[in-house]
């Protein structure tokens, strides 16, 4: 199990995933990802904090 970060310039959020699988694309020529959204760094502690689930709202009592 591998675990990747991605920066967003533009909300200044990171994102951990964890990648399940890599393939070759012979067509694009490139690897490609196969991935899993853990997450978000927290800026302030560096601990990584668990997003919620799709289709689960907090309001139904959901994780939050």
């Amino acid at each position: 199990m591998s675990f990747s970060k991605s920066y967003n310039k533009n909300t200044g959020v990171t994102y951990v995933y964890e990648v399940l699988e890599n393939k070759w694309d012979p067509v694009k020529k490139r690897a490609v990802n196969k991935r899993k959204l853990i997450g978000k760094i927290d800026p302030e502690t560096g601990k990584v904090v668990p997003t919620r689930k799709k289709g689960v709202s907090v309001k139904s009592g959901g994780i939050c």
